[in-house]
This record gives C-alpha cells, structure tokens and sequence, in this order.
C-alpha cells in the first residue's frame, strides 16, 4: 500500500508530505520511502496560526477558519505533490495537523492539533488518520513523543543502543538500549529545536530571513557565555523530571523576548545572538544524552532527523560535545532526514488501520497501549 504522511511542526513555516510504500500483516513490516516535498504556509495562514499558538486573544472564527483552511492547503499541496511527481494517489493517509497547543501533566495533558482531513478524504476518496495523539492523553499519557513506536520498528538492534534524534521547532529523542523490547524503550522532548533559532533569526533579520539555512549566520558569529548562563537561568526545563515534553508554551514569544532583550543589554551582534541560541539548542540535547550515560545508558549511535540536521553549526556542536558518538542521518538507512516524521506518520497511520496500537507507555506515560487517531472513511457501499 502507498501511504503519505503529512507533518506540520512546531516552527509553523508549512507541511511537508511523504509518500511511503508500506507492505505486510505484522510489524516491523516493510517500507520503503519513495518521495516528499514541503509546502510553505502563506503569509495569512501563517500568521493566523501563529497568533492561535502565542497564548493570545483568539476568535472561534478565527480558530474554526484555520482549522477549514489548514485542511483545504493540505489536500491542495497533496494534488499538487501527486501531479509534480506523477504519483498515484495513495490508499492511505497519515495527517498529523498543527499542534496549537500542548500543555503536558502526568496524568491529565491538554494537546490540540487543528486542521480538517475531511476535505483530504473527500478529495482523494481515501481514508485519513488524524487526531494522533488524543486517545494518549486519554489514558493519562502526554501524547508525545509519539513516533517512538516508527523508531522502534526500523531501528531496534540487537548488537547497539541507539538515539533517534529529530530536530523539529522542538527535540526530541527515542532510546533504544540494544536488544530491548517495546516495555523498554524510552523517549521524551529534550528541549528547543529550531524554534528559537528561526524566531531569533527572523526578528534580528526584520523578516528578511525566516532561519539560518545552514547554520551559516551561527557559524560566524562567537558564543556568549553571559547570554547562555542568562539562558540556563530562566529555561529549567533540563531539571524536569521524565517522562516529560514540551512546546511552543515554553519556547515561545515570551522566552524568546527574554532572550533578545538579554542579547541587546549585552550589546551582541546579530551572528553572536543566533550563535548563543544555536549553542543552548546543541547543549539541551547534549545534556540530556549524558543524562542517560549516568544511568548506564551509553548510546553507541546517534541517528539525527528534521530540519536541524541541515544546520551544520548545530551538527558541529554536537558531534564536538559527543566525541565518542557515531553521528548518523536517517538517509543513511533509507529516508531523507527532513522527512523522517513524514515517514513516521505515514506508519503510525498504517499501524492504527491495521489495528496495531501506536504509543509506546514508557516513553509518553500512559497507562496502556491504545490504538490513534480518528480516521475519515470513503463511501464503500451506496443507499438507494
């Protein structure tokens, strides 16, 4: 069955879509990654969700518009995708929409992602699966790290422990210790991704550029220890206890303000700014890995996906704080590394319309497995 994923994360900049052939009854199954193409958000669209994710003054008109037009750009961009590639439609469809919010607790996480699959389903006459992270929280988990269970499937190894890094608006890691099973897998939200550095770079820039491709403004710039102990102060989120994750609530416009304003006091350059962030970024992911090393855990293999993976001044810091890590990208197995969420929703949506349950309650704190999402069904028989 061909199967595309949809994700859009927490930097809000667009959707990007896989297409994914998936085969087999039983897990791990068989895949194979064919094609994939991000499509950036218009300005209005941008803004309006971005304005529903800044804990701000909203209208239901506002919130019911966006969650309509969020549906429709998706089974747009889709059309598109399909005719540019020449593809078939796919059998199936994975639609993670925008999360607007996620406020986690250990028994009761509040999580919304918005958009509308009907106009997908009704399109393309296929079923969709959304809505992934709800039934979670419904039996007291925090709904993320929720592609845990994809990294499980394609990466257990019986001879390695393995992280699976991806470097979304937020990063997050799956651990997989060698020859584990599902009950010993762990995952969680290790602090920001690209969605201080994209921010930070697109107020220092007056819009003019929306993040540092590359990590070519942070590669020029130098790191100021006063602004990154500033940073350790106000963000405590390295000392929260696990399981946990985090968002746009903690990373967001207030936090980056505190910063920006820290910056100028400093009088730091635009590069030393982006620097500083990007660095903090690194460090966060850093200081959770050699968390895990104090619990015996050493990790043998880094495997690194999302944006942030195209940042190589943030790869650099990693690697340079991980010498003795084996630093690897998801294309190296397979799946481009901009697209491993992609990829990994396309599965989770083959796994919920198998029937397979797709959380993993060691990573997201639930109390059992349970299967996700909701899914938008095609007409299969007509009344007459």
């Amino acid at each position: 069955m061909f199967v595309v994923g949809f994700m859009s994360g927490t930097s809000i900049d667009g959707v990007s879509i896989g297409y994914v052939q998936i085969d087999g009854k039983v897990p791990p199954f068989s895949s194979k990654f064919v094609a994939g193409r991000t499509y950036p958000f218009g300005e209005i669209l941008r803004k309006n969700l971005l304005t529903l994710a800044q804990i701000q003054p909203a209208t239901s008109q506002m919130f019911a518009k966006c969650h309509r037009e969020l549906g429709l750009f998706a089974a747009d961009s889709l059309e598109d995708f399909l005719r540019s590639e020449s593809l078939s439609a796919p059998g199936l469809v994975g639609f993670h929409g925008q999360s607007i919010y996620h406020e986690p607790s250990s028994d009761n996480t509040v999580t919304l992602q918005i958009g509308d699959p009907s106009p997908i389903c009704a399109r393309f006459n296929i079923p969709v699966v959304s809505d992934l992270r709800s039934m979670d929280t419904a039996v007291h988990g925090q709904g993320a790290p929720i592609v845990s269970i994809v990294d499980y499937l394609k990466y257990r190894s019986e001879n390695k422990t393995r992280a699976i890094l991806n470097i979304g608006g937020i990063s997050n890691f799956t651990v997989l210790p060698r020859s584990c099973d599902l009950n010993g897998v762990l995952g969680l939200d290790v602090g920001p991704g690209n969605i201080l550095i994209d921010a930070a770079v697109e107020r220092l820039t007056n819009s003019k550029m929306k993040y540092d491709a590359g990590g070519e403004m942070a590669s020029h710039g130098k790191i100021s220890k006063e602004l990154l102990d500033y940073m350790m102060q106000v963000d405590d989120y390295r000392l929260l206890p696990y399981p946990k994750t985090t968002g746009r609530e903690r990373y967001g416009r207030e936090l980056l303000e505190l910063i920006l304003n820290k910056a100028q006091t400093l009088n730091l350059s635009k590069e030393d700014t982006v620097t500083t962030i990007t660095y903090y970024t690194a460090f966060m992911i850093s200081y959770h890995l050699k968390q895990l090393k104090e619990k015996r855990l050493e990790v043998n293999e880094l495997i690194v996906g999302g944006g942030g993976s195209k940042n190589k001044y943030l790869i650099q810091c990693l690697k340079e704080a991980n010498e003795r890590l084996d630093v690897e990208f998801h294309a190296k197995y397979g799946v481009p590394s901009d697209f491993w969420e992609c990829y990994a929703f396309a599965m989770l949506a083959y796994l919920s319309h198998s029937g397979y349950p797709g959380n993993v309650p060691s990573v997201t704190g639930a109390s059992r497995q349970v299967l996700l999402g909701r899914m938008n069904l095609p007409v299969s028989h007509n009344l007459k």
